[in-house]
């Protein structure tokens, strides 16, 4: 589902963060669509048709073994943009990308994108700075994996949706957590508390 932007606020903080002029410029250009839990954006191999600049919810980053496992190496909520191989001009995905908790958004077309980016304004630097921190959540993420026990594997993947969400209050299932922790969690270790705090 998708609609002009118009009529709607833009609540993605990228977008928030540029000088009124590069934002306007980019406003018409922008198209809102809402997209429901699972559905997924780009699989491996994919031509990258949007760039999408969440409003709300989730989406996750999947690691995709040859037998067909998956493994979560990232996370995006409105603070920041889907479709760095955009931005890189590689136009291929090289993981999946699906949404996790539905998800409100604003998307664009790569050459409309690039158009901007190429400008050499604000919106390049923003992305190229947010591209630099999801290659740090990748890494973290791939040493949180290997690394580290059942517990605090749990506990990073519930504090980073949190953060995506700028909420506490969220709701999910063993289903949501194999998906995006698939390695050595068991449903047993699943019914077992897991004290959290946000000192990871």
């Amino acid at each position: 589902m998708s609609s002009s932007t118009t009529s709607f606020p833009i609540e993605n903080r990228l977008l928030a963060a540029l000088p009124r002029d590069e934002y306007e410029r980019l406003l018409p250009k922008l198209e809102l669509t809402r997209c429901p839990k699972n559905r997924i954006l780009y699989e491996v191999g994919d031509e990258t048709r949007y760039a999408y600049f969440p409003n709300s919810g989730v989406t996750s980053l999947l690691a995709i073994t040859e037998d067909g496992r998956t493994i979560e190496i990232g996370a995006v909520g409105n603070e920041g943009f889907i479709g760095v191989p955009i931005v890189h001009e590689v136009g291929i995905a090289h993981y999946r990308v699906i949404v996790q908790m539905p998800v409100e958004a604003v998307r664009i077309e790569p050459h409309l994108l690039l158009a901007e980016v190429h400008r050499g304004g604000k919106l390049r630097e923003l992305l190229s700075r947010y591209a630099h921190v999801l290659e740090i959540q990748m890494v973290q993420s791939l040493i949180c994996h290997l690394f580290h026990a059942v517990s605090p594997r749990l506990c990073r993947y519930l504090l980073v949706t949190a953060d995506c969400l700028h909420s506490d209050d969220f709701q999910l299932t063993v289903g949501d957590v194999f998906l995006r922790c698939w390695e050595t969690i068991s449903t047993k270790s699943l019914s077992s508390p897991a004290h959290c705090d946000r000192k990871f």
